[in-house]
């Protein structure tokens, strides 16, 4: 896979685009606080990035809580393949899923359905064996309760296989944020950064795989501190 042509674009995309272009339109209409960033000082080498799951806006957000020079930059998304998106659960929105526009955004597609990690993460392996940061959803989906659901063990293999450090995210307030909620300027947000680790999985089966993941993910999950769940219901100030 020719991963280096397609690293132009997205850094193009997510740092003179996404973080000067849109930081500015993004935290006029929403209140948006990051914490944690001093977790990431000491992070060198490749990095797993492993939020919760609550709205497609979190995608968009972890770009925009970096800062503007980052030596993260650009983060690389995992995501399901074109036809996951081709349905009517998806409505209007499924047409904004395209390849080129995944491209853009450094998203690249597991190959799904193999019951092979090697074979399906093979292209985010190689990804961070470049140095590269990736980021994906212990979940493999969005979740609909706003607890955690059971994790999959891609999260894991990455970290384990290449090796990188992960780096736990937990997002706060973007389940219910709406078009409607954004516009009125009435939302709330924060992305907090956790202290990073190593995974080490010892024997490599799936199910290590996954029980590893599922520890991050239920860390992500656990009740943030008593300021930053106060914050995320404090509306966005009028200007």
């Amino acid at each position: 896979m020719r991963i280096k042509y397609y690293s132009i674009l997205p850094f193009v995309f997510q740092f003179l685009f996404w973080r000067m272009s849109m930081r500015i339109f993004f935290n006029f209409f929403v209140r948006l606080r990051v914490t944690g960033i001093e977790h990431l000082a000491d992070v060198s080498g490749p990095v797993v990035f492993a939020p919760n799951h609550m709205s497609e806006v979190d995608a968009l957000l972890l770009p925009l809580a970096l800062p503007k020079i980052s030596k993260f930059s650009p983060v690389y998304f995992v995501v399901k393949e074109r036809r996951f998106y081709n349905t009517s659960t998806f409505g209007w929105r499924r047409h904004l899923y395209q390849s080129w526009i995944f491209r853009m955004l450094g998203a690249f597609a597991v190959r799904s359905g193999l019951q092979d990690y090697e074979t399906a993460l093979s292209s985010h392996v190689d990804l961070l064996r470049r140095g590269g940061a990736v980021c994906i959803f212990p979940e493999g989906r969005m979740s609909k309760t706003g607890t955690p659901g059971r994790a999959h063990g891609g999260m894991a293999y990455l970290a384990v296989r290449s090796p990188a450090a992960v780096v736990p995210v937990r997002i706060h307030g973007t389940a219910h944020l709406s078009l409607v909620r954004f516009f009125l300027r009435a939302h709330s947000v924060s992305v907090e950064f956790l202290p990073p680790r190593s995974l080490v999985v010892p024997a490599g089966t799936p199910e290590d795989y996954r029980r590893a993941a599922q520890g991050v993910l239920d860390e992500v999950y656990r009740p943030a501190t008593t300021e930053l769940t106060a914050f995320a219901h404090v509306p966005a100030p009028a200007v």
